[in-house]
């Protein structure tokens, strides 16, 4: 499955580039992908996205009718803890079959990591649905403002005790594992929601460079990993990190 080399340790989601002796190479002995899966997996959904737009438009043309689109109001409480708890469990079985970390090629192109495709297709669809039906502008900030407050004081927790306490586990039919799924995914709902409602409420303003930083955030993601593995270096060599960066 894979061929190692001399060198330093490159894994597909740049979660350990210190520490280890050996760079990991693809079954194709090209070497993984790095922090670009992102930009694999967000393709991937695009075009599945595309795909199935197509075929609705089809489906209607050959029906002889158009859609009549029906106003959806933003989700509240309840709707969110629902969709938590769906989130939750569907992590939850896709991670008794695959951990955390453990990572899939599809096609030797695509570098899926399956136990965190739940949370990322729940949010595609609902970026999607939120830019469909006016979710964005139409969410009740007092709504976002409770989903943060929980949010942060989740991430608070998670500070104090650590991601790798003995109570969270990466996967597999445990305890642990079921804990870990529900955090990691109350987490996700939460501070998307909270952060979404903070700067929709606060920063209501553009400017050019505002315009201009947003116009460059993709190359920014593209580029920044070789400046981050620098500086990892930096601290390494005084002692100042323990830990990788990322």
């Amino acid at each position: 499955m894979s061929e190692r080399f001399e060198g330093v340790h490159v894994c597909a989601d740049n979660q350990e580039v210190l520490g280890r002796s050996e760079l990991v190479m693809s079954r194709t002995s090209r070497p993984e992908k790095c922090h670009l899966w992102f930009i694999q997996n967000l393709l991937a959904y695009t075009v599945l996205y595309l795909v199935s737009s197509r075929a609705g438009r089809l489906a209607q043309c050959l029906r002889r009718y158009g859609r009549v689109q029906v106003a959806r109001p933003a989700p509240r409480h309840r709707a969110l803890l629902g969709l938590t708890a769906v989130i939750a469990a569907a992590t939850f079985l896709v991670r008794l079959r695959y951990p955390l970390d453990e990572w899939v090629p599809v096609l030797d192109f695509l570098q899926v990591e399956p136990a965190r495709v739940p949370q990322y297709a729940a949010f595609f669809v609902l970026g999607v649905l939120a830019y469909r039906y006016d979710w964005l502008e139409e969410f009740d900030a007092r709504v976002g403002c409770v989903w943060l407050s929980g949010g942060l004081a989740g991430v608070t927790v998670l500070f104090v005790i650590g991601a790798d306490a003995d109570c969270f586990g990466p996967g597999g039919f445990s305890g642990p594992a079921l804990v870990w799924a529900a955090y990691d995914s109350a987490l996700c709902v939460s501070l998307c929601l909270g952060l979404l409602t903070v700067f929709r409420e606060t920063v209501t303003r553009s400017s050019r460079l505002s315009a201009e930083l947003a116009a460059d955030s993709y190359g920014v993601y593209i580029l920044h990993v070789p400046l981050v593995v620098a500086v990892q270096y930096c601290l390494t060599d005084r002692g100042s990190s323990r830990r990788p960066l990322g």
